[in-house]
């Protein structure tokens, strides 16, 4: 079993309606009446990987947040968030367990919160197992004959947003593509 630390429920739902107020700068993550849903189910109280979504979400809201519970110190602007990104350093799921959803999600929000840190250079493994997750769940493959659903717009935009993560970041840092 796991043990997170979560804001409280006020504050929880400030930070969560705050992420959602704030336009993508690429492209959503997550699809937000089904966070909001899972959430409200307590979800993230039972699975890992959601956990970590949830405590993401925190931590890049926290970037705008003017509430002083969030920072780790309680006084830098500097440490907003990072008591709960801090959090999501174990892994959400164990190693010998197919990758999720919500795991691809994890990459695509660490990879948010890590590239405008002292470290941006994290950023690049974190979204080379993002990839290595979406393949192995074929989100890389189209399905022509299957009908559209939430899930699998979902799961092509989680794709598509990790290529181009990892291409920026490739040509930005002078590093090769493959």
């Amino acid at each position: 079993m796991f043990q997170y630390s979560f804001p409280e429920d006020d504050l929880l739902q400030n930070l969560i309606d705050l992420y959602f107020s704030i336009p993508p700068v690429y492209l959503p993550i997550l699809y937000q009446p089904h966070f909001r849903r899972d959430l409200a189910l307590g979800r993230h109280l039972v699975d890992s990987s959601f956990a970590c979504v949830v405590l993401l979400v925190c931590a890049i809201a926290s970037r705008e947040s003017t509430d002083p519970r969030v920072l780790f110190d309680g006084r830098d602007r500097r440490t907003a968030g990072w008591k709960y990104f801090s959090q999501t350093s174990r892994l959400a799921r164990p190693l010998h367990l197919p990758p999720t959803v919500d795991d691809v999600q994890v990459c695509c929000l660490l990879m948010d919160f890590t590239s405008t840190t002292s470290n941006p250079m994290a950023s690049w493994t974190i979204i080379g197992l993002g990839l290595r997750y979406a393949v192995e769940l074929g989100f890389h493959r189209h399905q022509s004959n299957e009908p559209r659903t939430i899930e699998s717009e979902v799961s092509k935009r989680l794709f598509w947003l990790l290529l181009f993560y990892e291409r920026a970041t490739c040509l930005y840092n002078g590093r090769p593509l493959y």
